[in-house]
């Protein structure tokens, strides 16, 4: 059974407190039907509607963003965060994967986007190029969608853990031992409690400052950060390079983009790298990863 967050899209701030029995139902996708795993998206619709029309979820002569129709019955597609930035297409992305959403709970499937470093990023942990007021109205799309279900920090379907970059066990030693609906739920834990705090913006600056401080936002020393010592990054900015622990289930990552453009399997790791680099800068790729 899908999780239902219908009922919930009142709430507007993450400060009306999340509740332990909701972090645990978003967490954790019930489904007999296929998940799928579509990859960072960074703006970019080329290719999308191709590649959710092939693994048969979206309507095949529905093209138009505007009109995408769910046909994928009780499926679950998970959005593995970064839909922001680069491309200019991220509006058109998030509504569609709205509406869809709303389509895919009446069929008892169900649609999850979950929060990149680029969504953290209009958050306060890193600086943009928008101006004040476009950074705010991104900050509250991304609040709004934490505070209501929608966006996750982490999902745990068909005993697979999808975060958007990965988990390194040196830095999460507590979850040794652990099934992915444990971390999934700690994940949602964390992140929602570190940004409760700030859930009306009035000062990025301020979010910056007091909110990032988890491990599970560290930034490692491949992406620039100041964790060397532990050399690799958290859940948001694990990069490939720092390496993916095998958690002795599959975990489905993506953050960083495949040299081949293709969705990877890192065997050794059991890991599936799903960031095929959609936008030109990347390399144009496509695909999506299936688990039936």
């Amino acid at each position: 059974m899908a999780r239902m967050v219908e009922g919930l899209r009142r709430r507007s701030a993450v400060a009306e407190i999340v509740s332990e029995e909701e972090i645990r139902e978003w967490s954790v996708i019930e489904t007999t039907g296929p998940a799928v795993f579509l990859g960072d998206l960074h703006g970019t619709l080329d290719r999308v509607h191709d590649d959710l029309a092939a693994v048969g979820l979206l309507n095949p002569d529905q093209a138009d963003p505007l009109s995408w129709e769910w046909i994928g019955g009780n499926a679950v597609l998970v959005q593995l965060g970064d839909l922001y930035d680069r491309g200019a297409d991220a509006d058109y992305l998030r509504a569609a994967l709205g509406r869809l959403n709303d389509q895919a709970q009446q069929n008892g499937g169900d649609v999850v986007r979950l929060i990149g470093n680029h969504e953290l990023k209009y958050l306060g942990q890193w600086p943009t190029r928008l101006n004040d007021a476009e950074h705010l109205a991104v900050a509250k799309l991304v609040l709004h969608g934490l505070s209501t279900g929608r966006i996750l920090g982490a999902v745990a379907v068909k005993g697979c853990l999808a975060v958007h970059a990965g988990v390194n066990l040196d830095i999460f030693p507590e979850w040794r031992g652990k099934d992915a609906g444990h971390m999934a739920r700690d994940i949602n834990r964390r992140l929602l409690n570190a940004i409760r705090c700030s859930s009306e913006i009035t000062s990025i600056k301020a979010v910056r400052e007091n909110v990032f401080k988890d491990p599970i936002f560290y930034v490692g020393p491949k992406r620039g950060g100041a964790f060397a010592k532990v050399n690799a990054g958290g859940v948001f900015w694990l990069d490939t390079r720092e390496g993916h622990s095998d958690l002795g289930f599959t975990q489905i990552v993506g953050h960083t983009p495949t040299r081949s453009n293709r969705v990877e399997i890192l065997e050794d790791r059991n890991t599936v790298l799903a960031d095929v680099g959609r936008h030109p800068v990347y390399g144009n790729g496509s695909g999506v990863y299936v688990v039936k």
